[in-house]
């Protein structure tokens, strides 16, 4: 932990990182575990063609962020020219990237939980599952 006194911040000059005329967007997106990689980066990238709003130096660029159970944790790496853009180029990247992967057909699977009931007779295969009219009645409610 560092601890700065105020009064050295008051009475200084303080360096803000995130103040300078270039801001990176960093927009996270997830794709098949089959998908090729190689093509998904080429796809993202060509949403990246701003003139004017994003800066050549350094490039944009794709990177996978993590390997997950059902997807391809990626992220679209974009420098803004004008910082204060910031929040509707992120809105409109996202939207462009999500429309571009579905245009391609690019599968972006999202993570599911399947539930399966073990029957206690294992030869029965109907065994574990409820039947049709052993749904208990709703009890009436006082006003009809």
């Amino acid at each position: 932990m560092l601890a700065v006194p105020n009064t050295i911040v008051v009475n200084s000059i303080v360096a803000s990182y995130t103040n300078f005329p270039h801001l990176r967007l960093d927009i996270p997106f997830t794709v098949g575990v089959e998908e090729n990689l190689d093509r998904v980066r080429t796809i993202a990238l060509s949403i990246c063609q701003w003139e004017g709003l994003l800066v050549a130096e350094p490039p944009a660029r794709v990177v996978v962020t993590a390997l997950n159970d059902y997807n391809v944790a990626m992220e679209l790496q974009v420098w803004l020219a004008d910082e204060q853009q910031h929040i509707s180029v992120r809105h409109t990247l996202r939207e462009r990237l999500f429309e571009a992967l579905r245009e391609a057909e690019v599968d972006m699977p999202f993570e599911t939980l399947a539930l399966r009931t073990i029957p206690e007779n294992p030869a029965d295969p109907d065994a574990g599952l409820p039947a049709a009219s052993a749904s208990p009645a709703l009890p009436q409610s006082p006003n009809g």
